[in-house]
């Protein structure tokens, strides 16, 4: 089978531009590592499951995170 080789760490971490930081094998270890480095970097952090962005990392007033899992649906137009 021809293409790109898979890897075994399904889930990342992406940078501010898109590219793949870091990846995990586990949602909780993603989620994690989105977290600590929203904290410190203060800029959202996606954390994808191949293609799919799962949740999104945000930094909210105070130096808090809220990890947005996008549970709503977004609006086709």
């Amino acid at each position: 089978m021809a293409g790109k080789r898979r890897s075994t760490k399904l889930f990342s971490i992406c940078d501010g531009r898109g590219q793949i930081a870091a990846r995990y094998s586990t949602l909780w270890h993603a989620q994690t590592a989105a977290t600590t480095w929203c904290q410190q970097k203060r800029v959202s952090v996606p954390v994808r499951k191949g293609c799919k962005t799962v949740a999104v990392a945000r930094p909210i007033e105070g130096g808090r995170v809220m990890l947005d899992w996008g549970d709503t649906g977004e609006l086709a137009l």
